[in-house]
């Protein structure tokens, strides 16, 4: 029998009965999950990657959510993740016709935090900064500037309201042509 790939031995994890002594113990050592088997480490994993894969995964389920109000209001786009991000700084997590859209997944929490307002007015440059977040057993939180309700209204980012998602649809359904008539050069 092959050695399996993460606990170096023969048997396997699922055949470690518990309340064995050879059971899997999990160790939270600084920004790590460190996991020992038999007294002996058999895999770590970062934090940090932890971070990534939870931030990528909600970035694709918000894309599908704006892909899927792209498509039942007729409009004649489809976006996707910005992984031009990663190299590049003041990008983007989500690119989309006058908006550009930053996402945040965080463990615990309300509000969102002042410098990711900031993070997304820089990425945004002349387009519409928007701001979604969410924290685990939340619901999706939008940050939009009043100006984008209101196009009318002077420009200012940081003059903001949090809104749910599907208000921000609904502004953004509303307000679609006003954004195409005002920003089109910028899309």
């Amino acid at each position: 029998m092959p050695r399996h790939p993460i606990y170096g031995s023969r048997r396997r994890a699922g055949r470690v009965k518990l309340g064995s002594p050879h059971r899997i113990t999990k160790i939270l050592y600084g920004n790590s999950r460190i996991y020992f088997w038999a007294g002996m480490v058999v895999y770590s994993i970062a934090m940090s990657a932890l971070s990534r894969t939870k931030g990528a995964t909600f970035e694709r389920a918000i894309v599908k959510e704006i892909n899927n109000f792209f498509e039942s209001e007729g409009i004649a786009y489809s976006c996707k993740r910005n992984l031009d991000q990663y190299q590049i700084a003041n990008l983007s997590d989500i690119d989309i016709p006058f908006h550009a859209v930053e996402c945040k997944h965080y463990k615990e929490g309300w509000a969102y935090k002042p410098e990711w307002l900031k993070q997304t007015i820089e990425a945004a440059g002349k387009k519409i900064p928007v701001l979604i977040f969410r924290y685990n057993r939340k619901p999706i939180q939008v940050c939009i500037p009043m100006y984008a309700i209101n196009p009318e209204w002077e420009v200012d980012p940081y003059l903001n309201c949090v809104i749910s998602l599907d208000q921000w649809f609904e502004v953004m359904k509303r307000n679609w042509d006003l954004y195409r008539c005002k920003y089109s050069s910028t899309s």
